[in-house]
C-alpha cells in the first residue's frame, strides 16, 4: 500500500491518497486510489482523517505509462505510482507534513470482526 499526502484541489477535497495494488496482468497493473478528507474533531479541536472516501478510482499502469516505468523514471517504484495517480486526479504531493496511516478495513475484515464481537 502507498500512501500520500496530497493538497487538496478546489475541485477535490482530498488531504491523503491510499493506492493498493488492485490487479495484473501481462505488461500492466491495475491499483485502486481512495482519497480521504481531513476534518476538525469537534470535540476535541483537531484535524482528522475521515473514514468514508471523498474519491474512490482506478488507475491503470500500461501503454506507455508501462514502457516509461524505468529505474531513472523516479527514486522508487511507490514515488512512479504515486505520481501517475497524483497526476490523474489532478492532485499535488503534500510533502509538509509526516505520513499518518490511514487504517482501510476490508468488507471480510469487518464481517469476522463483527462475528467474534458477537460470539
Amino acid at each position: 500500500m502507498i500512501q500520500v499526502n496530497t493538497i487538496p484541489s478546489d475541485t477535490l477535497n482530498v488531504s491523503k491518497l491510499v493506492i493498493q495494488l488492485n490487479g495484473a496482468q501481462m505488461w500492466g497493473l491495475q491499483f485502486s486510489l481512495t482519497g480521504f478528507g481531513k476534518y476538525t474533531d469537534g470535540e476535541t479541536g483537531e484535524e482528522r482523517f475521515g473514514t468514508n472516501p471523498v474519491v474512490s478510482d482506478l488507475l491503470t499502469v500500461n501503454g506507455d505509462a508501462w514502457r516509461d516505468w524505468t529505474p531513472d523514471a523516479a527514486n522508487s517504484d511507490d514515488e512512479y505510482i504515486a505520481s501517475l495517480a497524483l497526476k490523474q486526479l489532478g492532485l499535488t504531493r503534500d510533502e509538509s507534513e509526516p505520513i499518518e496511516p490511514v487504517e482501510i478495513i476490508q468488507a471480510e475484515e469487518a464481517d469476522s470482526n463483527s462475528e467474534s464481537e458477537t460470539e
